[in-house]
């Protein structure tokens, strides 16, 4: 396509509903240099299914101890990310335990605080008009 304002567009139309990849070169000239950049989309329905994926610095630790729980939050085929900013809830079991915000589709909290046994600890996406909710867990024992 020629550029038009250094601008070039380029008509898409997609048969089912899906995740595509999109790349798009410049050839370069005289002054500018070859360039390639690529980007995802989504085309269908929203919102948009997600999966959260939690896992633990340590599956064992010892009471008093700092432990860090990890978030990520995907959507689409697992290859987009949600926005930053978002609050993910973390839960030991149905009791709350912290918040953090995610910052390129992960979210992490430390605790010091888990008593001595086993614990499901949770993590909450509550979801937005494009993503819907989802939630993950990961089992944590704490030894005295």
């Amino acid at each position: 396509m020629p550029l038009s304002g250094n601008q070039a567009s380029w008509p898409a139309s997609y048969k089912k509903d899906g995740w595509y990849q999109i790349t798009a070169s410049y050839s370069g000239d005289a002054v500018n240099s070859y360039s390639k950049v690529g980007l995802g989309e989504y085309v269908g329905k929203l919102p948009v299914s997600t999966r959260t994926k939690v896992s633990s610095s340590q599956a064992h630790s010892v009471y008093g101890q700092a432990v860090t729980f990890s978030s990520k939050i995907t959507w689409g085929e697992g290859s987009g990310i949600i926005p930053d900013g978002e609050t993910i809830t973390f839960l030991d079991d149905n009791h709350q335990i912290g918040t953090a915000t995610t910052a390129g589709g992960v979210a992490t909290f430390t605790t010091s605080a888990l008593t001595v046994g086993k614990h499901t600890i949770f993590a909450k996406y509550p979801g937005d008009p494009s993503l819907k909710p989802s939630q993950g867990s990961v089992k944590q024992i704490v030894s005295q």
